[in-house]
């Protein structure tokens, strides 16, 4: 019997009390394992799908291939910012974050730029055509969460599977993303030059949090496989008097940070507060380097553009071409439509409500994106005057088919809860292998913190 059958199978059979007795087992492993979000100061435990998304390892290798090349494409994209204005014009920065940019000068001599994202997709993984279901929505790579969230919930279906006493000997895992870019880091550690143990600060603005956010965790992860690292706040970050870099008494060698320059320039003194940030990159000890700081929406259209296709591979372009959906920045000027056609973009994004998503260019959560197909002409208008209000604020894309399927979640109250839901795919790739992070929703925006939940992905043997 396939997997899926068995589970579904037993989850029916289930009478409350072992539901909740399941339940609660699955919470306390969820808390064990980082699988939480910090509420008022307290771990809540995620929604977990108490079913896992199957994929093939071919299907896995074809993930990798393609966005391994996305990836690589974004590397371009800071030396584009300074060589192009027509670059700068589609990822627009904040004065102050320009102005930090401008620092380095000539842009010829900063160091090879380094990245590790999360790339966020849509795909259906059943018929014969599965790769052209494969498109991506956006491009994570400055706080990129799920890195724990990921391993943590493949853990999670494999006890569950266990508990239920369902066969799972046929079963493969994705890597852990959380190794893949310790990995990355190490690399990168030895093409700077750096010898014998190094420390690794993980940089975060600590202010927001009371449990140590997704870097606390990171940090007893990487702790807890023999990796000197420690979660500080970015202002914590000094220059000694021998210009090595410090935070308290711990010299630092290396930094992943998970947060944005322009969280931390807020006003103009913040320039000269940051100026040992700016020597690490000066010195290409951070990761990701200025590109995080490009990774906005609108990367897609500068990905796609034929401005710019000298600036990328050929094999890239291909790869771009059929899995990044048609993209636009939004404000007053006349572009191409998916078709080609010479439009007022404005015009074209109220005439075309249903073909259409908009979305902030910088934001994430999920916050203000809005499906036209979803919305009333009334409230899509009302969207587009505020848009019109921020010009270069949002983007407008080419909506894609949303992934529904029927997805069981145990309640606390023992309940195995039967819904149709919206399924989305994050992937973290490097040039080998990909992790993956899958996210259900009961709402069509499928994002964690708009109360949406995890659901792993699985490898199952191809003659199942």
């Amino acid at each position: 019997m396939h997997p899926t059958l068995a589970l579904s199978k037993k989850l029916r059979e289930l009478t409350p009390q072992e539901g909740q007795e399941l339940y609660e087992k699955l919470k306390a492993l969820a808390l064990d394992n980082g699988l939480w979000s910090e509420v008022n100061g307290a771990p809540v435990p995620l929604k977990i799908a108490a079913a896992p998304w199957f994929v093939t390892a071919r299907q896995t290798e074809y993930l990798t291939e393609v966005a391994w090349a996305v990836r690589q494409s974004l590397k371009r994209l800071t030396k584009l910012w300074f060589q192009r204005p027509e670059a700068r014009a589609l990822l627009p920065l904040a004065p102050l974050e320009e102005q930090f940019f401008n620092l380095f000068g000539d842009p010829t001599g900063l160091p090879d730029e380094r990245l590790f994202c999360r790339l966020d997709a849509l795909c259906r993984f059943d018929g014969e055509d599965w790769t052209d279901s494969l498109q991506f929505l956006e491009n994570n790579v400055v706080g990129i969460g799920g890195m724990t969230y990921a391993p943590a919930a493949t853990l999670l279906v494999e006890r569950l599977f266990e508990l239920l006493s369902i066969s799972h000997d046929n079963f493969s895992y994705l890597p852990d993303p959380r190794k893949l870019l310790a990995e990355e880091l190490f690399q990168h550690a030895v093409a700077r030059g750096l010898r014998g143990e190094i420390t690794v600060a993980l940089l975060d603005d600590q202010n927001q949090y009371r449990l140590g956010g997704e870097m606390g965790r990171l940090a007893k992860f990487f702790q807890s496989v023999g990796i000197r690292a420690l979660a500080i706040d970015a202002r914590d970050l000094v220059l000694d008097s021998q210009g090595e870099l410090r935070a308290g008494d711990n010299k630092v060698d290396l930094i992943y940070r998970f947060v944005e320059l322009r969280e931390l320039l807020e006003t103009p003194d913040c320039l000269h507060a940051l100026r040992p940030l700016w020597t690490a990159f000066q010195r290409g000890l951070v990761v990701p380097s200025l590109a995080g700081d490009l990774d906005h929406k609108s990367t897609f259209e500068l990905l796609t553009s034929d401005d710019f296709a000298s600036h990328f591979r050929p094999e890239w372009l291909e790869i771009l071409k059929k899995h990044v959906p048609w993209t636009r920045l939004l404000y007053e000027r006349h572009t191409t439509s998916p078709l080609g056609e010479k439009v007022d973009l404005f015009d074209y994004a109220e005439n075309n409500r249903d073909r259409l998503v908009l979305k902030p260019n910088r934001d994430c959560g999920g916050c203000k994106v809005l499906l036209g197909s979803k919305a009333s002409g009334t409230e899509w208008r009302a969207a587009l005057e505020e848009a019109a209000q921020r010009p270069r604020g949002f983007v407008i894309q080419q909506s894609i088919d949303l992934v529904e399927e029927e997805l069981p979640c145990l309640s606390e109250s023992g309940e195995v809860e039967w819904s149709n839901r919206y399924l989305s795919l994050g992937l973290f790739p490097t040039n080998r292998q990909t992790g993956a992070l899958g996210r259900f929703s009961d709402g069509a925006v499928v994002n964690i913190s708009q109360n949406g939940g995890v659901v792993p992905l699985i490898v199952l043997e191809e003659d199942n």
